[in-house]
């Protein structure tokens, strides 16, 4: 049983350090693509402020909108019971806090968990602009980096 247990362990500590290495090589560098729309999830709100892995997300969107005047960032996360206000408008306090236009920003604040955030996304934004060319190219391109990688493993 302790054999069994520690092969468990080994092939998950494996899994989680080969998607860590391909999560990380494949967001190195500046992305080759401007992106019409941004998504940026939410993370714990601590009272009115961001958690540290929040202001990380947020700090990211901050630079990309700052260096591509036209996007737009779609804020999106909930509040949680221990929250004193939504991800969300948290989010978008710290962006335009940031100098970002309040008018570059759209909340979504009804979804508490990355899945209804993702489904938030799918069915309630403009038609195209969040789904244009470039950013499923874009897509497209990063998928296939991380399929070539691990055909190299």
């Amino acid at each position: 049983l302790t054999t069994i247990v520690s092969v468990i362990v080994a092939l998950g500590l494996t899994v989680v350090t080969v998607t860590g290495i391909v999560m990380a090589d494949s967001v190195a560098g500046d992305a080759d693509t401007a992106c019409e729309y941004i998504v940026v999830l939410g993370a714990k709100v601590n009272g009115t402020a961001p958690s540290r892995t929040l202001r990380e997300r947020i700090d990211a969107a901050a630079d990309y909108l700052k260096s591509h005047p036209d996007a737009i960032a779609v804020v999106s996360g909930g509040q949680g019971p221990d929250e004193g206000i939504s991800e969300a408008q948290c989010m978008f306090n710290y962006l335009t806090a940031a100098g970002i236009d309040a008018a570059r920003i759209t909340m979504e604040d009804r979804a508490t968990t990355t899945v209804e955030k993702m489904l938030d996304y799918a069915f309630n934004t403009p038609v195209d602009p969040l789904r244009s060319w470039d950013c499923v190219k874009q897509r497209c391109e990063l998928i296939d980096r991380n399929l070539a990688y691990l055909a190299n493993e």
